[in-house]
C-alpha cells in the first residue's frame, strides 16, 4: 500500500508543493519561462507542471499566453505571494 498522503477528494497529494513550482518562476532569469523549463529543475513531466500551472492560473497566481503554434509561456501574476499560496 502506498504510503503518498491523500487530499479530500481521494486524489494523491502532490509530492512537489505550488511553492516549488512559484520559485522557479521567481527565479527565472526570464519575465516568462516555459512549463518545460520549468519541469527541467522540477522532477515532475512537462504535462504534469501544466496541469499545475493551469489550475494556479484559475486561482490567480500565474498568468499564460500562447506565443505560437505550440508554444505558451507562463508569468507570475500580482496576486502572487508566496505565503499565500492554498496549495502546499
Amino acid at each position: 500500500m502506498s504510503e503518498r498522503k491523500r487530499v479530500e477528494t481521494g486524489e494523491f497529494a502532490p509530492e512537489v508543493a505550488d511553492e516549488e513550482i512559484l520559485s522557479v518562476l521567481t527565479e527565472a532569469n526570464a519575465p516568462v519561462v516555459t512549463a518545460t523549463e520549468i519541469a527541467d529543475e522540477i522532477d515532475m513531466t512537462r504535462q504534469a507542471i501544466t496541469r499545475r500551472l493551469k489550475r494556479m492560473r484559475e486561482e490567480g497566481f500565474v498568468e499564460r499566453k500562447e506565443v505560437g503554434a505550440r508554444a505558451v509561456v507562463w508569468w507570475l501574476t500580482e496576486r502572487t505571494d508566496m505565503e499565500s499560496s492554498p496549495h502546499e
